[in-house]
Formats: C-alpha cells, structure tokens, sequence
C-alpha cells in the first residue's frame, strides 16, 4: 500500500498491479482505496469490459448523470483529485489504443491485470508485481478467514496439507477457510473434500494444473 502512495506522490498517475489470477490484485486495490480514501475527492472502481471507451462510460461519480467521455473525464478531473480502478484489464498491451490518450487525464489510475506491462511502461506508469504470499502468511491467512478459536496439532498439520495442495493459492485458500466459517465443518473433513475433487477432476481428464 506504501509503495503505491509513494508512487503517486512521485510523477506516477498509472500503477498495475500485475499476478495470475486469485492472488489478490483486486482486494489490494480495493485496500488501497480504502485506506487512502482521504487522498481524493472522488474514487471509482470499474470492471473492464470489452474497451476503456465502453468501461469508463460507467463510471459513476457524484453531481454527475449520463455517459462518461473522455472528454468529460477530463474537465472533472482537472478539477477534482480523483482515483479511477480499473478491474481485471487482461488485454494484450496494445490491444486498447485509449490507455496511451488516458495519460492525459489528471487523476491517478490503478489497473489490476495478468498482463505484464513493463516492457512498455511510460514515465509516468509503473508496475507492481505480486507473488504468492509466503507460506506462513498463507497459512495466518487461512486461521483468520476460518475464524477457527482453537488449532490442535494435528489441525495444525491438516491445514498445511490443505495449503500444499492448492499449491499455495490464495484465493483457492480463502474460499476453503471461508467454507469452514460458514459450514462449521472441520479442518480434515475440507481436507477430504477436497483432496477427493482434485482426484475425481485428474480421473477425469489428463491435465497441466496451472496458477491461472
């Protein structure tokens, strides 16, 4: 999150924040904007879909109804600090040509992506790559989202099992700790589950599992 401010402060308006899927670039930006929500006047969080010109055309912003241009972007910007997210922007980079005339909007932008950018960055962006969390975070992070009040040993045990087969994925080991906090089931039983899903899926079909 400090990394992100500080790039702001600088003469960055860009920043992606680049992983493969589930690893956690959307809740960061989301963090972000939450924690940092006294930097702007207005923040906005879109999905991209299709182009920038269709994505940002629902931006929703405060005294202000209809479709939002570029152009208008640009008047509200000029006078308001604001922070423009954009979700999931898995182009290739050069497939939306309106990033490049976007720079010359005055607000910050986040972009979550899988796509590398930092091969064509320009002065004013830059790129943060995420990786898989160490496994000791993973594994705090697993206790908290399960709220579990007491871990014996052998619990201890099973959740590092569960984590070593999701190959350290964070949001696969987010929905299993959730799964325990809503059903109220047990360490080993989400271990069994899944452990029989992963086998009934390569019974299936021979595949390559990847973290994407």
């Amino acid at each position: 999150l400090k990394e992100i401010e500080n790039l702001f402060n600088s003469n960055i308006k860009t920043v992606f924040i680049h992983g493969f899927g589930g690893i956690g670039k959307s809740e960061l930006a989301k963090k972000y904007a939450s924690v940092y929500s006294n930097n702007y006047d207005a923040i906005t969080f879109i999905n991209y879909k299709d182009s920038l010109e269709d994505s940002i055309k629902n931006i929703q912003l405060a005294n202000y109804e209809g479709d939002i241009t570029l152009s208008c972007l640009k008047k509200i910007c000029s006078k308001n600090k604001v922070l423009i997210i954009v979700d999931n922007f898995d182009v290739s980079v050069d497939a939306d040509n309106l990033l490049e005339e976007l720079q010359e909007v005055s607000c910050d932008f986040i972009f979550t992506t899988r796509t590398d950018f930092s091969e064509c960055l320009t002065d004013n962006q830059q790129q943060i790559n995420l990786s898989s969390l160490e496994v000791e975070e993973l594994y705090s992070l697993f206790v908290n989202e399960s709220k579990l009040k007491t871990i014996s040993a052998e619990d201890n045990l099973k959740i590092r099992d569960l984590l070593k087969l999701t190959s350290y994925h964070t949001l696969t080991a987010i929905l299993l700790a959730k799964q325990i906090e809503k059903s109220g089931i047990g360490v080993n039983e989400i271990l069994i589950q899944y452990q029989r899903g992963l086998d009934a899926l390569l019974q299936e079909e021979k595949i390559v599992i990847k973290k994407d």
